[in-house]
Order: C-alpha cells, then sequence, then structure tokens
C-alpha cells in the first residue's frame, strides 16, 4: 500500500461532505488531482492511504472514507485539531 501527501482539496461548499478532488506532489514533481470516487475507490481496496499533515506537529492525520445515509465522503480521522485537515487546505490547481 502506498501512502500519498494530500496538499490541495477542491470543495463545493464548507463542509467534508461538499469535498470533490483531493491532490499532492507525485515523485517526479508534478501534482496528481483525483475526484473523491477515485479516492474512495483506491481506500475501501486498500491500494492507496492519503494524509496530510497537522498543523504545527507535522503528525500524520489520515484520510478515511465515511458513509452516511446520503452517500460516501472523506475526512481525516479524528485528532487533536477541532477542524478537518482537509478543509483548511488551500484549492488543487485546475
Amino acid at each position: 500500500m502506498t501512502e500519498l501527501l494530500v496538499t490541495c482539496c477542491t470543495k463545493s461548499g464548507t463542509d467534508c461532505q461538499s469535498i470533490t478532488h483531493l491532490g499532492g506532489p507525485n515523485n517526479g514533481g508534478a501534482q496528481w488531482v483525483w475526484t473523491k470516487e477515485i479516492i474512495i475507490g483506491h481506500i475501501e481496496r486498500g491500494a492507496h492511504q492519503f494524509y496530510t499533515f497537522k498543523p504545527n506537529t507535522k503528525e500524520k492525520a489520515y484520510v478515511e472514507v465515511v458513509t452516511e445515509r446520503t452517500g460516501k465522503y472523506l475526512r481525516t480521522r479524528a485528532n487533536s485539531t477541532s477542524t478537518d485537515n482537509l478543509l483548511s487546505l488551500n484549492s488543487c490547481p485546475r
């Protein structure tokens, strides 16, 4: 399983359920940007883990899939920060 750093997040609103894309650096220097559906598939199949760094501590905060009656969405696992790490990232380039 490969771990991929997430450095950007595109969303259509202000909450975790509005995340549409995540992105980060490739080894070659380019940037990947994938839809939430692709990322959910990678996580559920165990192909990749995605993470951000917690502000100040640089501790990894892993992305997880949450399933609710309205569908699936992405968020970081609960940690000592009160905000979701994904929502504080800059928007992904288009």
